[in-house]
């Protein structure tokens, strides 16, 4: 979990986070692993098995315990090819990146901001 805005944005108002995108510059695929649930409906099903209240609680640790609790959840990956990029939302979902396999240095753009489709 990012947290670059932990302090504006609570667990339960992640959905409201700047977004991320990010460039695969590198020569080889790399892959974004997540859970695609967000922060808040995981830290609703943790509260519900006993856990400690929301201002007690980092969202790392929230999806920590949730990959404990659910461990057969299923996680999201992508293929991130070389100049290709994805915009996700890393405020508010379990992620990670992957570079398994890579035969060169993995180099990669991360720009945060609020980024939607442009209007007609």
């Amino acid at each position: 979990m990012d947290s670059w805005y932990r302090r504006d944005f609570g667990l339960s108002r992640r959905e409201h986070a700047p977004n991320r995108v990010c460039v695969n510059l590198g020569l080889s695929d790399r892959f974004f692993l997540y859970l695609n649930i967000p922060i808040g409906e995981i830290y609703e099903l943790i509260r519900n098995i006993g856990s400690p209240q929301e201002n007690a609680y980092g969202a790392s640790i929230v999806a920590t315990d949730f990959m404990k609790s659910f461990p057969y959840y299923p996680v999201v990956r992508v293929r991130v090819r070389p100049g290709e990029a994805y915009v996700a939302p890393t405020e508010n979902i379990a992620h990670d990146a992957s570079s398994i396999d890579m035969k060169a240095m993995d180099i990669t753009l991360s720009i945060r901001g609020r980024f939607g489709l442009c209007p007609r």
